[in-house]
């Protein structure tokens, strides 16, 4: 008899490893999550201290990251049609200042979104 199973069962959680986002940078707040995770008094040796300090900061962004605002496809396809539909306006009123003013801001948002999701 063989088993083709892979060993694992269903439903069985394996947690993914935990990845710092470069973008997270550039994110407001991640600074003073990490600060304030770090500050947390930890007990033991200096090597356990630092360990339980990295976890905190570890469990602090995970959480953080939660809440922050990641472009989705959602957002780009927004993006999208809000730049296509001001764009269409251009060409019907070819003389509205306004309207291309809609069509700049489009664009800047549209490439905004487009960089964001980028980086992620």
């Amino acid at each position: 008899m063989v088993d083709l199973s892979s060993g694992q069962t269903r439903g069985q959680y394996h947690p993914q490893r935990f990845r710092f986002e470069t973008i997270w940078m550039q994110a407001e707040g991640c600074e003073e999550v990490v600060q304030e995770a770090w500050q947390q008094p930890q007990s033991g040796y200096l090597l356990y201290q630092v360990s339980q300090r990295i976890k905190t900061c570890r469990m602090a962004l995970q959480r953080w990251s939660r809440t922050i605002n990641r472009p989705t496809k959602n957002r780009v396809a927004q993006a999208r049609t809000a730049y296509a539909d001001s764009e269409k306006g251009c060409q019907e009123n070819r003389d509205n200042r306004e309207a291309y003013t809609r069509r700049n801001q489009a664009r800047r948002d549209l490439n905004e979104v487009l960089a964001q999701e980028e980086k992620y």
